[in-house]
């Protein structure tokens, strides 16, 4: 999807702007980032304690990299860059926040540049209607149990926006706009994907 080529980018230009600043002529051989990853893992130690376990072997890890880095010749910074962020993706992930339930987003194309969001927000007819863009998708992640991702739906055609789960967990109340010529209105689903309701039944 759109939003896949657009986070690689990203990506890429973040290796590439942390390589560039390592390898700066006269500039100490440090590891970029090390410092606010530690910031992060120490605090989620301090914060979480027996509900984050890893924190001491994360610390030791970051350490061997930051030696490893003191040695390193310019030009070999690829490989301990990977293994960086290989550690900051399992350190940051392993957040009791974020495993202790599973995770609800939405998935859509960025906002174009033209009037910010406008495109996706206001009816249809209006000055930016031609640059509405679906599709759109109502998802969960569940990082505890290995990442993976499933739908709950999909609006081929058209966005879902702002979820808002119930206190129990069972349901999700959303606004969807099916596509360009529909408005938005809101829905109601189980937490399973299960019982899709339209307004104004929804608000029940």
């Amino acid at each position: 999807m759109n939003s896949h080529r657009l986070g690689f980018r990203l990506a890429a230009v973040l290796v590439l702007a942390t390589t560039a600043a390592w390898a700066r002529p006269g500039s100490p051989a440090t590891l970029p980032g090390a410092d606010s990853l530690r910031a992060a893992i120490v605090d989620l130690t301090q914060s979480f304690r027996e509900r984050y376990p890893q924190g001491g072997r994360f610390l030791a890890q970051l350490e061997q990299l930051e030696r490893r880095a003191g040695a390193l010749k310019q030009g070999d910074e690829a490989g301990l860059l990977r293994e960086l962020d290989d550690l900051r993706r399992e350190a940051l992930l392993a957040n009791p926040l974020l495993c202790y339930q599973p995770i609800l987003f939405v998935v859509r194309h960025q906002y174009r540049r033209d009037h910010h969001n406008t495109e996706t927000m206001f009816q249809t007819g209006e000055i930016n209607t031609a640059s509405f863009q679906g599709p759109g998708a109502l998802k969960v992640i569940d990082l505890a149990r290995g990442g993976g991702s499933r739908t709950l739906l999909e609006a081929p055609k058209g966005v879902i926006r702002d979820p808002e789960v119930s206190f129990d967990g069972t349901k999700i109340l959303f606004s969807m706009r099916r596509d360009r010529d529909d408005d938005y209105h809101i829905y109601r689903i189980n937490a399973d994907g299960t019982g899709l309701v339209s307004s104004p039944s929804a608000r029940a």
